[in-house]
């Protein structure tokens, strides 16, 4: 949706006639952009059909707290553009709740402010005006905080396109030293522009090392922010991926021993400890993760699991019916219930079960097992 705005923003700026009216050349550039409306409108029509809105609150952050804590992120997303170094998957940018810890980001916004429009109305520049938009504009919906999950306000995906105005700026301000002889010497000017680039190119290089794979990435996450709780999640998920459970379920520990009420930390310890088949402290934590999430399909179902093999059957079917009831499309639920069922082995089950894996296979056609096993229950139907 910003792409039609930077275009309209282009047009009002760079006009094809000198002379053109102004109120004309506004008609014209909407005229042109009509297919982008008529795009935009069907978008958030099906969103709005989709979602029955056009967005919903993720995480509750009030108005007052959501302003003071914009400078902060401005003043780390500059810091990023300027100086990109310590890059990493995950950030610690806190949420800021009072004036005091907001004066300092807030000051520091105004006079960049000032400055930059010191300079367009001593300059009269379109294209340092525009390159300004095309920093700012994108930003704007990430300025919505209760839009984005808890330690992912942010991120340096979010500045893709700022970083696109960012060079502009940057080469035109080189132009301006250039043309304007600031050292006397060209051969200066050209290598410091030069110099810029190779130290841009052999930064991007040395912090793309860190994307190798998941498990260097979690750990520089955690290096750089050791208080990102979802930083260290993922990193002690990649631990149990790999085989290092004790690691793994430490990390899970202190992720809860920091914040008691971190849902995911405490589903994936409980999914953690099913996998390891350590089900009376998987059904624990999962328990737990059902009442902070009650929303969460396998949160039920691996609960349900864990209730199974503990003993209590009737209570595990019942959960992991709840947990497909809750996502009905979610792969491999059904045959797992299915599987439970068999073992129940009373007709009413193994009628069930037989439905389970018929509508397994049907919406799940590569599971290994649902088809050949709905085979095997109709066979043993027919035979009696």
């Amino acid at each position: 949706m910003m792409v039609p705005m930077l275009l309209f923003a282009y047009e009002m700026l760079f006009p094809p006639e000198a002379t053109e009216r102004v109120a004309q050349r506004i008609r014209e550039s909407l005229a042109r952009l009509i297919p982008f409306a008529i795009l935009i409108g069907g978008y958030l029509a099906a969103r709005f059909h989709t979602l029955q809105a056009l967005g919903h609150q993720i995480t509750p952050v009030s108005l007052k707290s959501n302003l003071l804590t914009i400078p902060s992120l401005l003043v780390f997303y500059a810091r990023l553009l300027l100086l990109p170094i310590q890059l990493s998957g995950f950030y610690d940018i806190a949420y800021v709740t009072t004036a005091k810890a907001a004066l300092v980001p807030a000051l520091l916004c105004l006079a960049v402010i000032g400055l930059a429009v010191a300079m367009l109305w001593r300059w009269r520049s379109h294209p340092a005006a525009f390159a300004f938009l095309v920093m700012a504009l994108p930003l704007l919906p990430v300025m919505k905080l209760s839009l984005l999950p808890w330690g992912e306000i942010a991120h340096d995906r979010y500045l893709y396109f700022p970083s696109v105005g960012f060079v502009l700026l940057l080469g035109l301000l080189f132009r301006w030293a250039y043309h304007r002889g600031v050292t006397r010497k060209r051969w200066a000017e050209t290598g410091a522009v030069f110099a810029v680039m190779a130290l841009y190119f052999t930064g991007s290089m040395g912090q793309s090392l860190y994307w190798a794979d998941n498990l260097v990435l979690y750990a520089r996450g955690v290096n750089i922010a050791p208080n990102n709780l979802i930083a260290r999640t993922d990193l002690a998920s990649e631990l149990l991926r790999r085989g290092r459970r004790e690691d793994a379920l430490a990390q899970y520990h202190d992720v809860l021993r920091r914040n008691p009420q971190f849902w995911l930390a405490r589903y994936d310890l409980g999914y953690a400890e099913y996998s390891m088949n350590d089900c009376e402290s998987g059904s624990r934590d999962l328990q737990l993760a059902s009442y902070q999430n009650p929303m969460d399909p396998e949160t039920f179902f691996y609960l349900g699991q864990c209730r199974f093999r503990l003993g209590d059957r009737e209570t595990g079917i019942a959960l992991m019916r709840h947990g497909i009831d809750l996502d009905p499309r979610m792969p491999n639920f059904r045959a797992a219930l299915a599987d439970a069922l068999v073992l129940m082995g009373t007709e009413q089950n193994l009628r069930s079960a037989l439905e389970l894996y018929r509508a397994e296979a049907i919406g799940n056609p590569a599971h290994p097992t649902a088809a050949r096993r709905a085979s095997e229950l109709e066979a043993r139907f027919t035979a009696r």
